[in-house]
């Protein structure tokens, strides 16, 4: 016998119901923030290092229209070759996990990509 699930015109829960329950949105959802922080990451640590996209391109040896695609949080064709030769152009480490679900504490970003506050 299958539960009915109690209706509601609560609109966060409407849409959370929608896109968030199934697996495949929960995996589309995590891929688009992956995404998301990469582009930003990659755009911290040019700005953090003083480079232009041009002087960041030349450094890491790649055209600017190509760091202009990594740093565009649309754009889903990053490598960790890449990723890789960001950091080490730029004396960097680069560092991967893999970590349960319920040990990731969501960051929310502002409309300018920043971090906000933790309380």
């Amino acid at each position: 016998m299958s539960r009915m699930r109690a209706p509601t015109t609560d609109a966060v829960e409407i849409l959370r119901r929608r896109y968030l329950l199934g697996l495949s949105r929960r995996t589309d959802v995590a891929i688009e923030r992956l995404n998301v922080d990469l582009a930003l990451m990659i755009r911290d640590v040019r700005t953090k290092a003083a480079l232009t996209q041009e002087a960041f391109a030349v450094l890491v040896g790649m055209s600017q229209s190509a760091v202009s695609r990594l740093e565009n949080v649309d754009y889903c064709g990053r490598s960790l070759t890449t990723l890789q030769r960001i950091a080490e152009a730029l004396d960097l480490k680069l560092t991967v996990e893999i970590i349960p679900r319920a040990l990731v504490v969501p960051e929310s970003r502002g409309v300018d990509g920043e971090q906000s506050a933790k309380e």
